[in-house]
């Protein structure tokens, strides 16, 4: 999880970089400026200049604030049971906070933890794909723990389902009947609008009753366990209610890029993403390059875009690497087409998704028909939804493409965002073929129009 969605913003360059190397790695600077004209970077506090030829910009940006929450700004006595994931180490504190420490059990004996289920309350806030596969990758640790140690798990977000902002809703709302088989509790329609500190060591709320009352008292503050109370809004009468938490994770997705040395040197900023405004060959200005989430590229065939995935930083490094170091040549065009992981093991749910994968869009999802448990043969109109390709249309050209337990077809699907083929009339009959999956008579494709 750490590897799709924030390797991309967390350098390790400083540990690579061998000592004999050309390479002199300056880390830790905030007080830097750029001089375009004279290609110089200046270290304002120290003084310090030093002079280039070619310079390539690739800040690692930060996680997002999760709605009107901050991690930065919370009390201290909440950081060690609120987590941001913004870097490796992070994921491991959550992995550690999950797991029961060894040699110890929730209750004393086993009489006790048959009336009433032990381990900790775990709230995930987020609907989106670190949110949701930080969820079923907790429920599958949960899997392994025996009935007196295993927590409760508390998927919160705003939408209706768990990933509605991407998938269509027959395909979100069956991700989230997945999870919640594997014992995840969804609250879908919610807001959180502010943590405290609980001044009570179990809930307040009545939806809480639904969970065991037991408590692992192993974390103190001044000897009393600290628990979270978070303030959560309904999203249908707007009315408030409180739930009380031990650990709670706060799972945004995307990612804020760091543009303030760009802005402060006079390099453009995209009003509409946020990114540094580059032309084709990721050039911001003469000599000046900018890779990763902070660039704001034009791809052929999609417009503008800034992208935040691990595959977009390492090709686009590569990209400018090349051109900053190819003079001989004419500079290169970056027309790679970035793909992105959701993995959802627990669930047996694995999507590659490349293009621009938004739920308002019209939908065409091309899946394998469910099949007859006494025939084996397929049953039309009706699908588990476990193999597929969703393809994603704007102005009758397919933008994105979705390849669910369908791993061999990525590479056909960023070929077909690539010649932006125009797709007429009666799409569903036009791309079932586009991408063969199956035989036809396997095939079921529900649709879905522009929200």
């Amino acid at each position: 999880v750490y590897d799709r969605w924030r390797r991309h913003i967390t350098s390790h360059l400083s540990t690579m970089v061998d000592s004999n190397s050309d390479v002199i790695v300056a880390s830790g600077f905030s007080d830097v400026s750029i001089d375009l004209e004279n290609k110089t970077i200046t270290f304002q506090n120290s003084g310090n200049k030093i002079r280039y030829n070619k310079c390539l910009l690739a800040p690692p940006g930060r996680a997002r604030s999760f709605y009107v929450l901050d991690s930065n700004v919370m009390a201290y006595s909440l950081t060690d049971h609120i987590n941001n994931l913004k870097d490796a180490n992070e994921f491991k504190i959550l992995e550690a906070s999950f797991a029961p420490k060894p040699g110890t059990s929730a209750f004393e004996n086993e009489r006790e933890s048959e009336q009433i289920q032990g381990g900790k309350q775990f709230a995930v806030l987020g609907g989106g794909f670190l949110g949701t596969e930080v969820v079923a990758a907790l429920s599958e640790m949960n899997q392994k723990l025996n009935k007196s140690q295993k927590n409760h798990i508390t998927h919160i977000f705003f939408e209706p389902n768990a990933l509605a902002e991407y998938f269509p809703a027959y395909l979100s709302e069956h991700i989230t009947r997945k999870l919640e088989s594997m014992g995840v509790k969804t609250m879908s329609n919610r807001l959180v609008t502010g943590v405290k500190r609980s001044q009570s060591s179990s809930s307040q709320s009545d939806i809480c009753n639904n969970f065991a009352s037991g408590i692992i008292q192993n974390e103190t503050l001044n000897g009393h366990e600290v628990r979270i109370q978070a303030t959560l809004l309904r999203g249908d009468d707007k009315s408030k209610f409180d739930m009380d938490f031990d650990y709670i994770v706060l799972a945004s997705t995307h990612i804020k890029p760091e543009v303030e040395l760009a802005r402060r040197s006079g390099l453009e900023i995209d009003g509409n993403n946020g990114g540094i405004v580059v032309n084709g060959s990721l050039e911001a200005f003469d000599s000046v390059f900018v890779a990763g989430n902070a660039a704001s590229f034009y791809s052929q065939s999609l417009g503008r875009r800034r992208v935040e995935v691990y595959d977009h930083a390492m090709n686009s490094g590569l990209c400018a690497g090349r051109n900053m170091t190819n003079t001989q040549i004419a500079p290169s065009i970056y027309k790679h087409q970035p793909a992105f992981v959701c993995s959802l093991p627990s669930i047996g749910l694995q999507f590659e998704c490349v293009g621009e994968i938004d739920s308002t869009l019209k939908t065409v999802g091309v899946w394998l028909a469910k099949r007859d448990e006494e025939t084996g043969k397929p049953v039309m109109k009706e699908t588990d939804y476990d193999r597929g390709i969703i393809y994603y249309l704007r102005d009758s050209t397919v933008v994105g493409v979705v390849c669910c337990n369908a791993s061999e077809c990525l590479e056909a699907a960023r070929d077909m965002i690539s010649q932006k083929n125009l797709i007429k009339d009666a799409a569903a009959a036009q791309l079932r073929k586009k991408i063969l999956l199956a035989p036809e008579n396997w095939i079921h494709i529900p649709e879905t129009q522009n929200r």
